[in-house]
């Protein structure tokens, strides 16, 4: 089981990843925005964390970083943007998702997120 934080400010994404990720047996939580975040990571320190690319008022660049300042979490991009538009280190789940893509970086997180990316 991996504990994933799903923050996007798509509420029906939202509600349709956790049921999913719940029903394969994870640990989920879901932010619309990153108010709380760090809030939430304390109480339910995640193992994985899938971050839209554009939020509003920010981007998933500006708190990746803090998000992964301990080396033990991963943080996936989840986006609609362009790839190039984002960092190319690091691993971009592009919209419409690719559930079953989805299903083995959580299942696989967070040891082994960067053998996926070429997936």
């Amino acid at each position: 089981m991996t504990k994933v934080l799903l923050i996007d400010d798509d509420p029906e994404l939202l509600e349709v990843l956790g049921e999913w990720l719940t029903s394969r047996g994870h640990q989920v939580r879901t932010l619309l925005d990153v108010r709380g975040v760090e809030r939430v990571m304390d109480e339910f320190t995640p193992d994985l964390v899938v971050l839209d690319g554009m939020l509003q008022g920010t981007t998933g660049q500006a708190i990746a970083g803090d998000l992964e300042r301990d080396g033990r979490l991963r943080v996936v991009y989840l986006s609609g943007l362009p790839r190039y538009e984002l960092p190319a280190d690091r691993l971009v789940l592009q919209k419409p998702i690719d559930l079953e893509l989805l299903e083995r970086i959580v299942r696989e997180a967070p040891s082994n997120l960067a053998t996926l990316e070429g997936s």
